[in-house]
């Protein structure tokens, strides 16, 4: 599955408990759950509920975005609810996609990333999950070529990958921030 999380809440608002909303009321945080297989759209409104009951806080909510391809542009038109998204979102999660269609991402030579890492708002997070993640050094590779203004990281054990936009590229245009080397520590470096 391919998220996009955006924050609807005011930053300055401090809650130690979270009464559940009105019905008129905007969550906190929305995500907005894509994939390529559709069928799960299904199963999105068990998952809001389940995470607000796990978490005990009902000011999250979940939706289902449509459909997702990481395999083609995101300007192809299986991935316009995505497109849409750009502007809004903060964090990007991958979740166990890569791995199962490293052939046909190695293809497009990661078309999707490149164009999502590029239009994303500065600031953005992504979260890149896999069991074996054997693709990081590309995705690394890609990110020193094409995306240099973004920052990556690991956790631990290195089946996250991190990665943060700084500031960088606008709608195509070079700037003094594109050209700035990549910011990665020496502990993640040797994860890559």
């Amino acid at each position: 599955s391919f998220c996009s999380y955006t924050s609807t809440s005011n930053e300055d608002e401090e809650s130690s408990s979270h009464p559940p909303l009105p019905d008129n009321a905007a969550p906190s945080i929305k995500a907005t759950i894509l994939d390529y297989e559709e069928g799960w759209g299904d199963l999105v409104q068990a998952m809001t509920n389940s995470t607000q009951h796990t978490l005990q806080n009902s000011n999250l909510a979940c939706d289902w975005g449509g459909k997702c391809d990481i395999t083609q542009s995101i300007y192809h038109p299986s991935n316009t609810a995505c497109l849409s998204l750009v502007n809004s979102t903060q964090l990007w999660t991958c979740q166990y996609c890569v791995a199962e269609n490293a052939n046909l991402l190695q293809e497009s030579k990661y078309i999707f990333f490149h164009d999502l890492f590029k239009l994303s708002q500065e600031g953005s997070i992504f979260v890149l999950s896999e069991v074996h993640p054997r693709l990081w050094p590309e995705f690394y590779k890609l990110i020193q070529e094409e995306c240099p203004y973004m920052q990556v990281g690991f956790n631990k054990n290195g089946r996250q990958m991190l990665l943060r936009k700084s500031r960088g590229v606008d709608d195509g245009a070079e700037d003094e921030g594109s050209s700035r080397p990549l910011m990665i520590s020496d502990k993640d470096r040797r994860l890559v």
